[in-house]
């Protein structure tokens, strides 16, 4: 065999590995604000800490490949839990500080407690054709601890985001869509579980 046609060979395998190979694609979208809370009498009065984690800020949705050559689909959602997080302990509670990184480390006195968001899973679901319904899953465990670690209350809740999976033309806006139906169905979901909940009423009842 010719160098020539030696090197067409391996340019020839090296193609057709790459077209054989899927591809990543990350969709990203503005940040979204949760603005839908409804009104309440008045903020709790209490100072928390909201412990904001890289886990949390690192969670994303990842669609796999389904077949060797497929293509893997990647919707980032950790900055927008971080700020959604963030937005709803300031609705929520009359004084709120924020920390990066783990739970551990002093509190200052002047803190009730510390409000810890922490991702359990994150999950979707594809349509069979272009016209089926595609779902968005994500669920995070809301726990209010004190400066001691003890528990004050936790909570786990869902929220979910459902569109039509889409075709070639429209499947990007509807993946930016269910992600933003679920956010905004976690944190309103979060805000009643955090208002109603005994356990923290009857802590800012001693404030």
């Amino acid at each position: 065999m010719s160098a020539t046609r030696g090197r067409a060979w391996i340019l020839g395998g090296l193609l057709a590995a790459i077209l054989a190979s899927g591809c990543t694609h990350v969709v990203t979208f503005p940040d979204h604000m949760v603005g839908q809370y409804p009104s309440s009498p008045e903020k709790l009065p209490m100072s928390v800490v909201l412990i904001v984690s890289e886990e949390l800020r690192n969670a994303k949705w990842v669609r796999p490949a389904i077949t060797p050559i497929g293509d893997t689909f990647v919707v980032p959602v950790g900055e927008q839990l971080a700020l959604n997080s963030e937005a709803l302990a300031r609705r929520v509670f009359r004084t709120v500080s924020v920390r990066q990184g783990s739970d551990s480390g002093t509190v200052p006195a002047q803190e009730d407690a510390l409000l810890i968001p922490k991702v359990i899973f994150l999950e979707q679901s594809a349509g069979v054709t272009a016209f089926s319904d595609a779902v968005y899953t994500v669920a995070v465990e809301w726990s209010l601890k004190t400066a001691s670690g003890s528990i004050i209350w936790v909570d786990t809740v869902k929220g979910e985001g459902r569109t039509k999976d889409g075709n070639v033309f429209t499947m990007w806006d509807n993946m930016k869509e269910r992600a933003r139906l679920a956010l905004d169905d976690l944190f309103l979901k979060s805000f009643r579980a955090m208002t109603t909940a005994r356990p923290i009423q009857e802590l800012a009842k001693q404030k």
